[in-house]
């Protein structure tokens, strides 16, 4: 923001002195809202301030350094985060919605995000009968999907 200038107060790096805006998603270079860090870092190679920082291919192969190990440490913390979530949420979860030991055993297989193949191999049951449990995980927890399911454990609140 120092360099071009911007205004843009609701940006995420706006007054953050020597942030690097292509590691923040969500600015307003280009776009009013800016997608993921990949379709952010491809927007990014035709900024000004992107290619004043990078100038030699030094300064470019260290930046993509620094952009991959930022993406993946972004990507560690959101993961050890959402296992925090799930340690914390599933048993309350469970008996807030009265899920039977078989759901329990299903939603946990749900946030491995195995096909329902893989789900019916690891339950040692048929894949319709996999569908079966999905209906009644998603009735009971009023939701209609595998990743639905997962945000309403996620974001569960006992309180």
């Amino acid at each position: 923001y120092e360099e071009t200038g911007c205004t843009q107060k609701k940006c995420p790096v706006y007054g953050r002195k020597r942030t690097r805006c292509w590691q923040a998603v969500g600015t307003f270079c280009n776009d009013p809202l800016q997608a993921g860090h990949r379709e952010k870092w491809d927007d990014c190679r035709n900024c000004q301030v992107f290619k004043k920082s990078t100038a030699t291919n030094a300064a470019r192969i260290q930046e993509m350094l620094n952009n991959i190990i930022f993406s993946i440490s972004n990507y560690a913390s959101q993961e050890s985060k959402k296992i925090r979530l799930i340690k914390k949420n599933f048993v309350p979860f469970c008996q807030c919605h009265r899920l039977t030991v078989r759901q329990q055993e299903v939603l946990l297989l749900v946030l491995k995000n195995p096909s329902r193949q893989q789900m019916a191999s690891a339950l040692g049951v048929a894949v319709e009968t996999v569908k079966m449990h999905l209906k009644y995980l998603y009735h009971k927890t009023q939701t209609h999907s595998q990743q639905e399911l997962i945000a309403c454990l996620l974001n569960f609140s006992a309180e």
